[in-house]
């Protein structure tokens, strides 16, 4: 039997979509692997902290002081809002999440956002720049929240002393842009396209001495995407970030 141009060619179909799917399988299993590396590494860290502290105390080596038992307490905390995080990627990854879509006034929901950060910027004397504006959008609102809390709390934690944050919303056509732009620390180029990634963390010291689970930007991302929009960054070190936001209307 002789084969003509059109067999030759659903067989090299055939041939691609199995060395398609035989990559993405390979893939998955090492994005898996990864992921259990960096699960371990992120909740041992804690844990090996409350183990010295207890063990110290129990011993009778260190004394329990208030002092300690609150470093405990933070590292309990911290334990919380890993597996929290953890708990949230994983449901929207998997897209087990239905979206509550409304109608937002996105500038309303970024302002009262801010709000809740206000003391925290007081404190570092950092001057946030944001004009409301009265911009609606389809989405939901608790997710959308999130979202946004976790990039304005990346700024906040690594806009140093003193430094500026600028926020703003605007709309193009069919879609709302939000901008959010500090002078703080900045992200070396070589890191960018990584920092959405689950556990990635531009400067490991600098993040742990923040509380940072290196999950946060991941939540984000994938929280956007859900509602069929994008997110984009760009940095210099020692000059700042930009975080840009698009959001269908």
């Amino acid at each position: 039997m002789i084969s003509n141009d059109s067999d030759i060619e659903e067989m090299n179909t055939l041939v691609d979509s199995v060395n398609n799917l035989s990559s993405s399988l390979r893939k998955q299993e090492y994005l898996r692997k990864v992921l259990t590396k960096d699960m371990s590494h992120e909740l041992r860290t804690p844990l090996t902290t409350l183990q010295g502290n207890l063990e110290g105390m129990i011993d009778g080596i260190w004394e329990s002081t208030p002092e300690r038992l609150q470093s405990c307490n933070e590292e309990v905390i911290r334990l919380y809002r890993l597996v929290g995080d953890l708990e949230n990627l994983a449901r929207i990854e998997e897209e087990q999440v239905i979206l509550n879509n409304n109608e937002i006034n996105i500038g309303e929901l970024i302002a009262s956002i801010l709000s809740n950060f206000e003391k925290k910027f007081l404190d570092k004397n950092i001057k946030v720049h944001y004009k409301p504006k009265d911009i609606f959008i389809h989405g939901d609102k608790d997710k959308l929240s999130q979202a946004i809390i976790n990039i304005v709390s990346n700024s906040e934690k690594y806009t140093l002393e003193g430094g500026e944050v600028y926020l703003s919303i605007s709309q193009e056509k069919n879609k709302v842009i939000i901008k959010l732009r500090d002078t703080g620390i900045g992200i070396d180029k070589e890191h960018l396209p990584y920092i959405f990634e689950r556990f990635y963390r531009a400067d490991e010291s600098r993040a742990r001495a923040t509380g940072g689970s290196g999950i946060g930007l991941a939540i984000t991302k994938s929280i956007i995407e859900a509602h069929k929009g994008s997110i984009e960054v760009n940095s210099k070190i020692n000059e700042g970030t930009e975080f840009i936001m698009y959001l269908p209307k």
